[in-house]
């Protein structure tokens, strides 16, 4: 059977308008989680978090180091010579708000907390650690990748 020019432009128009629709529906199925829920809030308090950062940088020291089993370790060494007793770490995950974890932790002046990274799915991770000392906020952030 032979088609004239106007079937095959019929024909293709159709596969066309298919391709179309299968792609807006997988396209409204598909979850796309917003970054930080209060982003708004969080923009205009972003001045005060940098200036709260700059101080940080004598105090806490990230590491991130292999072992000898080939498992990732992240060493937080706390070089101030104040305890940070009430720390809270989180591991947070831009594509995928669900896999974000967080642990509370305290600190000795002078020591070291190792956590172990095996635990986490491999890709890109921000560790975001902050903790309070005399009424001041002290926060760090450091991308990672496992």
């Amino acid at each position: 059977m032979k088609f004239n020019w106007g079937a095959k432009l019929v024909f293709f128009a159709l596969l066309f308008m298919t391709f179309i629709v299968v792609l807006v529906v997988r396209i409204m199925r598909t979850d796309m989680p917003m970054v930080e829920e209060n982003y708004y809030e969080k923009g205009l308090n972003y001045q005060q978090e940098i200036d709260n950062s700059a101080r940080t940088d004598s105090m806490v020291q990230f590491n991130v180091f292999n072992d000898d089993s080939g498992y990732q370790h992240l060493v937080i060494l706390n070089i101030s010579s104040a305890d940070i007793p009430d720390g809270k770490l989180v591991f947070y995950r831009p594509s995928d708000a669900a896999q974000d974890a967080e642990a509370n932790l305290s600190i000795p002046s002078k020591k070291v907390f190792e956590f172990p990274l095996h635990t986490l799915k491999p890709g890109k991770w921000t560790l975001k650690f902050t903790w309070t000392r005399d009424g001041q906020k002290y926060k760090i952030e450091k991308p990672i990748t496992r």
